[in-house]
């Protein structure tokens, strides 16, 4: 009887390791990754861990996986040996007809239904819904224990690496993109479905959106409300200009409207005196960009520009 009860405590420590490798896996790849690069920046040494796992996911994914698979094949082998035969030779003395004949096989096939329940509510189910909750500190907590079996089962991994890396590229995928973007759709939905957001915030998250949409036709100033210079005006008249329009940029035209040949900026007259000298001498290279020129793309190059 205490073979038997050790046998059930084996069975037992090797569904915790199924469940040990469950959370991990879920939790590691749930993990935020922007978290996960700070703590470790901070110094702390789980994190650069978990970062070093999901760098070759591949290779993280394979050793879990083999901790899963050694687990579950021992304690169902070891409920076969053990558990089944006791309860098949209690079987046989029941006085229940022809029990003695199918006595093992049934007391195998209950003793593998009772294992399977245990090690999937256990061992899969409750480890990776509370890995699901608290992706970060289990996965902080699990990352050492992956890493050192990796290490352990390096050859092997290796092996399950190339295999599923080569059968992932004969169903025309590929291996090596793991990405996981967030599509635009993805966050009008839980801007959406979120009411908890103040409107100012889903406003501004929707403007985001629509401004990406436009084009630099649709956000360019009407001819008659420009306000520009001739490129002959003088760098007072300039300085005035800008005092009454509140502008820091104002483009240079030569001769009429439609031909802007620069443009002035009030830094670059911060320095310069306040006389006859045309606007000319100090104003810079116009950009010139199509009107079908995405909005955004012409603000972060401006930006760049400066």
């Amino acid at each position: 009887m205490d073979s038997l009860w050790n046998e059930i405590l084996v069975i037992v420590i090797l569904i915790g390791f199924n469940a040990y490798f469950a959370a991990a896996e879920i939790a590691i790849l749930s993990v935020k990754e922007v978290r996960i690069r700070q703590l470790a920046e901070e110094g702390n040494r789980a994190a650069k861990t978990v970062l070093k796992l999901t760098a070759n996911s591949s290779r993280m994914l394979a050793t879990i996986q083999i901790g899963i698979t050694l687990a579950g094949f021992l304690a169902s082998a070891s409920a076969a040996v053990s558990i089944s035969s006791v309860l098949g030779e209690y079987l046989i003395t029941l006085p229940i007809p022809y029990i003695s004949r199918v006595g093992t096989a049934v007391s195998l096939v209950m003793v593998t239904l009772v294992i399977s329940y245990f090690t999937l509510v256990f061992g899969e189910l409750a480890p990776k819904r509370m890995a699901l909750q608290k992706a970060e500190s289990i996965a902080l907590r699990v990352a050492r224990g992956v890493d050192l079996l990796a290490r352990v089962a390096g050859p092997v991994t290796v092996v399950l690496t190339w295999s599923t890396n080569l059968v992932v590229r004969l169903v025309g995928g590929n291996p090596n993109d793991v990405k996981d973007e967030v599509t635009e759709e993805e966050i009008k939905a839980f801007v959406a479905e979120h009411g908890s957001l103040p409107a100012v915030e889903k406003e501004m998250i929707q403007s985001v959106f629509s401004f990406g949409a436009i084009n630099v036709t649709e956000v360019m100033v009407p001819r008659i409300d420009i306000v520009a210079l001739d490129m002959t005006d003088a760098i007072d008249t300039a300085l005035s200009l800008f005092r009454e329009s509140g502008f820091s940029r104002i483009p240079v035209y030569e001769e009429h409207i439609d031909s802007i040949v620069g443009v002035l900026h009030m830094k670059d007259l911060l320095f310069t005196r306040a006389d006859d000298t045309p606007v000319s001498a100090v104003m810079r290279k116009p950009m010139i960009v199509p009107g079908q020129k995405s909005a955004i793309n012409l603000l972060q190059e401006m930006r760049h520009d400066g």
